[in-house]
């Protein structure tokens, strides 16, 4: 029989106790020790990404001043050609629709007026009867690359500073528009 009085508990599991405390301080500072490499691993990782789009971006600063030089010298110039090109491209071209007109125009009528604009042809022309003025009229109206044929006005109505005046007899001044399909794209003229 054991006569002493037990022991405290704080005796008996003191050495375990200190084990388990030294031993959480232990995975403690392992784990703070493993955050930090993380964070170094990571710090390194962001670096060389940063590294690599400063690099990057010097590249593009430097290939958006090569540009703006070569713009500054050479801009107007291209934007010329590429307007030239444009317009060549959508050119029309009216010594064809004067053709059809001219081909459509009775024997001794002349064209007296003419304008282009896009693909509107406006003409004037003197008749000397009205019934001369229709046929044309309607002689045109058959060319498949005059499209929308109309008559502006006839008569009288239609003098301005480019008709001859007096006008002879019965003759008639004649305004007409169409819109002229070029059938034909020049390119490189």
């Amino acid at each position: 029989m054991n006569f002493m009085p037990p022991q405290p508990a704080g005796r008996r599991f003191f050495t375990l106790g200190l084990i388990v405390i030294l031993l959480w301080l232990v995975h403690f500072a392992f784990f703070a020790f493993w955050i930090y490499l993380e964070q170094v691993q990571q710090e390194t990782r962001l670096q060389k990404a940063h590294d690599q789009v400063q690099s990057e971006r010097m590249e593009a600063q430097d290939q958006v001043q090569k540009h703006e030089q070569f713009m500054k010298r050479y801009g107007p110039a291209i934007t010329y050609r590429e307007a030239a090109q444009d317009l060549r491209k959508n050119r029309v071209s009216w010594s064809q629709a004067i053709g059809i007109v001219n081909k459509n125009l009775p024997s001794g009528v002349s064209l007296i007026r003419a304008e282009g604009k896009g693909s509107r042809f406006d003409g004037w022309v003197v008749f000397s009867s009205p019934s001369e003025a229709a046929a044309f009229l309607k002689d045109l109206k058959k060319d498949p690359r005059a499209k929308d044929v109309y008559l502006d006005c006839m008569g009288r109505r239609c003098n301005d500073e480019t008709t001859p005046n007096p006008l002879e007899g019965e003759a008639q001044i004649v305004h007409f528009h169409f819109r002229f399909l070029s059938s034909v794209k020049t390119g490189g003229e």
